[in-house]
């Protein structure tokens, strides 16, 4: 579209976003087929000699001899109407702000790949049956919807016990949210894990429910994304990435089991789900309701001092009580099982009752010696040992995910004399099932669970009481909830406590804690047994004793005292290359720079190797920046970051703002 006046033309520009790393918005010509509104539709353009997709944030009018250089046109629109819209470019700007990555890669993770809409979906295959059973909350229940409904704060957190009825607490909100006719946004850490919870939506809100996950594809997720512009969802189930769903009227933003660090992106751009659905219930003027019965330690931090409304449920709904709890010292044992934990399983499974045995660590065994030249396998790629896997007979590395196989000798000495050590999933298994072969037992990693129809099916088995023991990691010390358990097991608890990390205890905390949640819900013979060659750990100590509150105050006296999160904020800045000697001298040139821009060295902790010091083929060295209000260094690091990448060609920087973990 142009029109002239005088002797200069007037024509219609737009200005696009790119998924690239780079914060500038780029202008192009639309070309005759923008139409009226071409903002938050997605188009074909060439950058820099690629055609790459970008997303129109703004339409203006414009002197096409004032850009002082030719503008290039666009190749095509990709959407026929907006899929986005200012919001949308809002919180992308902010992710970019906070997060230190550019408002084009923002949209991009929030912006579904897809270009058609497919049929209905449905998660799982099973009937569903909307004749629910009235339910009545508790007064601790009562309470704590009351209190969200009454209050004018916007941040709440349901700190209840496992089993305290959190669950009924959030779709009671939700029920009152969308009768006022507004919509519910609810996340949960893994969409896979929450067959029971997405069977319970769907009785209770019918068809206008979006589960937007991981499992489906782009075009599934587009045919979702549409459904809720058009306003035909009013409650959107899912993941990490459902927190940007653009329902029009958000009221409620649910987060279940806050502490999980699935809501934290390990991939740029790098942002916490808790953080952007906080951003976004502000600026929509919702309540975000958080819960765990193990709030992060920033949670109970925020909840102490007033930031957070906290809702306490201290009593389990079903009636079950506290289940026993035995700390089996393995010091000095060589079997994977110690006769404690059979018996406690022999017992369980004679008596007609189920059993859940968690080991966070999948695989059969996890490191491979020769025991005459002391040869060790390591990936090749990674600076990390290989797990072998004895069912497809082969050594994986779960850093990159490459795969070789198995060895009867010394790849270095030729000699026949080797053995494997340390314990997965698969090798537990294996010994279970060799004890109790009478019994049907299931494995749940990801190794066996594909899909979350897959791992439905099995969950489903385990309810109707055909498989007697589910033996699994991480993916079963969560959002499981069957009667008939009665024994839980931790194989071992030592690789969380043994991490250099400032975080595993309070990761061991919340796990040993989940995991013991399984059982005792409906009775009172519900047992945990754990096995640790620590024993004598804090962590475990407050877990086993359920001093929840004791725990949180002494590590919040010692993260105080170290200056870490919550009284500081991190910045990890990773540089990596194929280059041992590059890495390593990039690093020191950006810690350089950013202590020239101000930044002090008692912020700033490195260059040094990685923990990880080699991952998928590259050298990592890495600085960590450590802050009260790191936002105020941001224009530096972007600028260290940038010339850093500039000197070194073939380097690269990853920021973390934030991070769970240093790796």
């Amino acid at each position: 579209m142009s029109w002239k006046t005088g002797r200069n033309v007037i024509r219609q520009f737009i200005d696009v976003y790119l998924n690239v790393p780079l914060c500038s918005a780029y202008t192009y010509d639309p070309g005759e087929n923008a139409g009226e509104n071409p903002v938050g539709r997605r188009v074909t353009v060439d950058f820099n000699h690629r055609k790459m997709t970008a997303f129109v944030i703004r339409s203006y009018t414009a002197d096409e001899l004032s850009f002082g250089y030719p503008v290039k046109k666009v190749d095509k629109f990709q959407d026929s109407e907006p899929i986005f819209g200012e919001f949308q470019i809002k919180t992308a700007e902010w992710i970019a702000d906070r997060y230190l990555c550019s408002p084009g890669e923002a949209l991009a993770l929030m912006v579904p790949g897809g270009k058609r809409e497919v049929g209905s979906l449905s998660l799982w295959d099973e009937p569903v049956d909307s004749d629910l059973p009235a339910y009545n909350l508790s007064d601790e229940q009562k309470k704590a919807v009351e209190t969200v409904l009454r209050s004018d704060r916007a941040f709440f957190y349901l700190y209840g016990i496992t089993g305290s009825g959190k669950t009924e607490v959030y779709l009671t909100l939700a029920e009152k949210t969308i009768a006022e006719g507004r919509g519910v946004i609810y996340l949960v850490p893994e969409i896979a894990l929450t067959h029971q919870l997405t069977e319970q939506v769907r009785r209770r809100f019918g068809s206008r429910v979006s589960v937007i996950h991981s499992l489906l594809t782009p075009a599934q997720k587009y045919t979702e994304w549409r459904r809720i512009l058009r306003g035909e969802v009013d409650f959107v189930i899912g993941a990490r990435s459902a927190v940007f769903a653009p329902l029009d009227r958000i009221g409620l933003i649910i987060l279940d089991e806050e502490h999980e660090s699935s809501y934290k992106s390990q991939t740029a751009p790098r942002y916490h789900a808790r953080q952007v659905a906080m951003y976004i219930a502000g600026k929509k003027k919702a309540k975000l309701i958080m819960g765990s019965a193990t709030p992060s330690v920033e949670a109970y931090a925020a909840m102490n001092n007033g930031s957070v409304v906290p809702l306490r449920l201290f009593r389990r709904v079903a009636g079950g009580s506290r289940p026993r709890f035995s700390v089996i010292d393995m010091r000095g044992r060589k079997n994977l099982l110690s006769s404690e934990l059979l018996h406690a399983v022999r017992n369980s499974l004679e008596s007609g009752r189920q059993v859940i045995l968690f080991l966070n660590r999948r695989g059969f065994s996890y490191s491979f010696r020769c025991r005459t030249c002391g040869f060790e396998f390591h990936c090749s790629y990674c600076s990390l040992p290989l797990t072998y896997h004895k069912k497809e007979n082969c050594f994986v590395c779960h850093c990159c995910g490459r795969i070789r196989p198995a060895v009867r000798e010394c790849p270095q000495c030729r000699s026949l004399d080797i053995g494997y050590g340390g314990i997965g999933t698969e090798k537990i298994e294996e010994e279970i099932r060799t004890v109790f072969p009478q019994y049907t037992t299931a494995r749940v990693d990801r190794d066996t669970v594909g899909t979350g129809k897959d791992l439905g099916k099995i969950l489903s088995r385990f309810r109707s009481g055909e498989i007697r023991m589910l033996l699994g990691t991480q993916m079963i010390a969560k959002g499981l909830n069957f009667p008939g358990v009665k024994t839980v097991g931790i194989v071992t608890i030592d690789n969380i406590l043994g991490i250099p990390d400032f975080r595993s205890a309070e990761r061991a905390f919340a796990l040993i804690t989940q995991v013991a949640g399984r059982t005792g819900r409906y009775s009172d013979d519900g047992e945990v047994l754990i096995q640790t060659e620590r024993g004598d750990h804090p962590a475990l100590i407050h877990a086993v004793k359920g001093e929840a509150d004791t725990f949180y105050r002494e590590e919040l006296e010692m993260r105080q005292l170290s200056g870490f999160p919550p009284f500081s904020r991190l910045v990890h800045l990773v540089v990596r290359s194929v280059s041992e000697e590059t890495a390593s001298r990039a690093a020191a040139f950006m810690a350089g720079l950013l202590q020239k821009a101000g930044v002090p060295e008692t912020g700033l902790m490195g260059p040094s190797e990685a923990p990880v010091a080699r991952a998928n083929g590259q050298y990592r060295f890495h600085c960590l920046l450590r802050s009260p209000h790191p936002q105020k260094y941001s224009e530096m690091i972007r600028e260290a970051v940038g010339k850093t990448v500039k000197e070194f060609r073939d380097c690269r920087v990853d920021i973390d703002v934030d991070p769970l973990t240093i790796e």
